[in-house]
């Protein structure tokens, strides 16, 4: 078969790949990686950058990258080059990077896109690999243009930080949701079995009133109604499985994360950086065999992924009803990841009616926003781990990064790439107190930002509207333009004002802190 160069974005996964790679006769092949993205926007804040109208004159490709990966193609004489930088926004952004970089070489270019690192896997994306095609590139692209005008230009002359995610953190921060605590609440259930489960988020005077309510910490039970596939929760993305990671396992935040990445690169686990999205079958047979259950097990159904990867699930047996205290580290976060799939794709559920809830909510003096999402309980064959608690209310002793991190899985905040390095600058800069209230740093920081910028429905309008497609954007070398010019006339007034000036006006002072 054909020689070729496949370029990555991760070092730790080039031994891994290249074996795959042997194991699928696939001739010899080289793997080299980039380290990360390839082009940057310059760091002088008197650069040129963008502009208006989303053209990009500033950002270059990193030329010691350039060098690398020209001395890679000259060494390995290939006879094609295969881009399989992370099947997600940013690695589209990559792909298309080095697409222009490494046209001049004449040799044909596809686009691969592993889901797992697996031989099977690999195969599979193979057979459909493809050219690169700028659209796939649009939605991060549109994204670095908007967040660099409304993050870093925004914030040159201020002495402040500005961004689209930064500055409604920091406004929830000063709405006290960082002080919040997380809870379990096990509620008994007419007819009895497994209680309903709640997950809640109370600050201090709501955890209060529960913790004196007459009922106390064995509150009446409510009806279920029949199960309903509408009431199972979905797979879990990556945000909630760090969260699990760290609640259950004792890891903090870096380790979570890093295990994951791990497990994606032991070949153990599909792509880690996905949403919540319903897994393939073969994910849901894989959770099946690890509980021992037969084929004859009739699964609740669930729609297959319609695009994009699957929620993260495990590509090998494990032993789902095990401790996970007895087992080695990742393993043992192997099996809180399958459980957190198996809970939503194994598992029947009901709940009590909508009214019942909120009513139960209302006589105790708590917002129907605190309950994430509606209660739950095990309807049929419970899975193991499922049969308790007790009825009454758990509080979760949660690190500050764990409360951070819940807060932007609620309010719709970051994306599953970027969910920890938001939680880890947003620590780092000296914003928060220990409680999580903002810091007089955090405070100016989040005044000099534009109010419009400061609410997460903003971000979130921002964020749509980078990934859905602009009208005649088909066959555009640089759709992203289209994308960013729909997305700049569609923000509020003064909010478009203040970046109109940006714009405009030689961008002063020094680029925004790190």
């Amino acid at each position: 078969m054909s020689r070729a160069l496949v370029i990555i974005e991760a070092p730790g996964k080039i031994r891994r790949l290249e074996a795959l790679l042997a194991a699928t006769r696939r001739g010899r092949t080289r793997v080299v990686a980039t380290g990360g993205h390839i082009a940057d926007f310059p760091e002088r804040p008197d650069a040129p950058d963008i502009d208006w109208e989303g053209a990009t004159p500033g950002r270059r490709i990193r030329a010691e990258v350039a060098a690398r990966l020209r001395s890679a193609i000259a060494a390995a004489n290939p006879e094609e080059i295969l881009i399989a930088t992370d099947d997600d926004e940013e690695g589209d952004v990559i792909a298309w990077d080095l697409a222009e970089l490494l046209g001049e070489s004449g040799l044909p270019l596809r686009r691969l896109r592993l889901g797992a690192l697996t031989r099977e896997a690999l195969e599979a994306a193979l057979a459909r690999a493809e050219a690169p095609n700028a659209l796939t590139a649009a939605p991060g692209m549109t994204r670095a243009i908007a967040d660099r005008l409304l993050g870093f230009r925004m914030s040159c002359g201020t002495g402040c930080a500005i961004g689209r995610v930064l500055s409604p953190l920091l406004s929830l921060a000063r709405a006290g949701e960082f002080r919040r605590r997380a809870a379990v609440l096990a509620i008994p259930r007419d007819g009895g079995g497994p209680p309903f489960r709640a997950r809640l988020r109370l600050d201090e005077e709501e955890l209060g009133r529960l913790r004196r309510a007459p009922d106390g910490a064995a509150p009446r039970a409510l009806a279920a109604l029949p199960p309903s596939a509408d009431a199972a929760p979905p797979p879990a993305g990556t945000g909630w499985l760090l969260l699990r990671l760290i609640e259950e396992a004792g890891l903090d935040l870096d380790e979570a994360e890093a295990t994951l990445q791990r497990l994606y690169e032991a070949g153990r686990l599909s792509y880690c950086r996905a949403e919540g999205r319903p897994l393939p079958p073969e994910g849901v047979r894989i959770l099946a065999r690890s509980l021992g259950w037969t084929a004859s097990v009739a699964l609740p159904a669930r729609p297959e992924a319609a695009s994009g990867h699957p929620a993260p699930y495990p590509l090998e047996d494990i032993p789902l009803a095990s401790p996970p205290e007895r087992l080695d580290h990742e393993t043992a976060a192997l099996v809180l990841i399958g459980r957190a799939q198996a809970e939503a794709v194994l598992q029947a559920w009901s709940r009590p009616a909508p009214a019942d809830w909120r009513g139960w909510l209302a006589a105790r003096g708590i917002a129907d926003g605190a309950a994430m999402p509606a209660p739950v309980a095990p309807a049929g064959r419970p899975l193991p781990w499922l049969r308790g608690p007790a009825p009454g209310l758990g509080i979760i002793d949660q690190p500050l990064a764990a409360r951070v991190l819940e807060a932007m899985l609620a309010h719709g905040l970051g994306r599953p790439s970027t969910f920890a390095r938001h939680v880890r600058r947003l620590l780092g800069r000296g914003l928060l107190r220990p409680d999580g209230g903002l810091t007089p740093r955090g405070e100016a920081w989040l005044d000099a930002a534009p109010p419009a910028l400061r609410e997460p429905a903003m971000s979130r309008r921002i964020e749509e509207m980078c990934r859905r497609p602009a009208e005649g954007e088909d066959g555009d070398t640089a759709p992203w333009r289209r994308r960013f010019a729909r997305l700049r006339d569609g923000l509020p007034p003064a909010l478009r004002e203040a970046a109109l000036n940006c714009v405009e006006r030689p961008a002063i002072g020094p680029p925004r802190p790190r």
